[in-house]
């Protein structure tokens, strides 16, 4: 199955309080998607996670909170999940 990725990274002041345009909108620095090949969706949601920090660090993006949907990579991500795939380990 071939699958993709997509990563929006917004700006904000403070975690709590997001910098909106002047129409009422939150402001995005980058947002981009990519073709990952043939991947599970759980690869692909690993790999955005890593596109997304890397970009971060990139731009001296420091304080960075983050959402997503996966409910496998953000509890491995936690801790609360161990990591029993095989094609999973690299990304643990």
């Amino acid at each position: 199955l071939k699958i993709g990725l997509q990563i929006t990274i917004f700006h904000s002041f403070q975690s709590d309080q997001q910098i909106t345009s002047p129409s009422n909108k939150t402001i995005s620095l980058f947002s981009f998607s990519e073709n990952v090949g043939v991947k599970t969706n759980n690869e692909a949601e690993y790999l955005a996670l890593i596109k997304g920090l890397e970009l971060c660090l990139k731009n001296n993006i420091s304080n960075v909170l983050i959402f997503a949907d996966s409910e496998l990579v953000v509890k491995q991500i936690n801790g609360d999940y161990k990591v029993k795939n095989e094609r999973m380990v690299c990304f643990a």
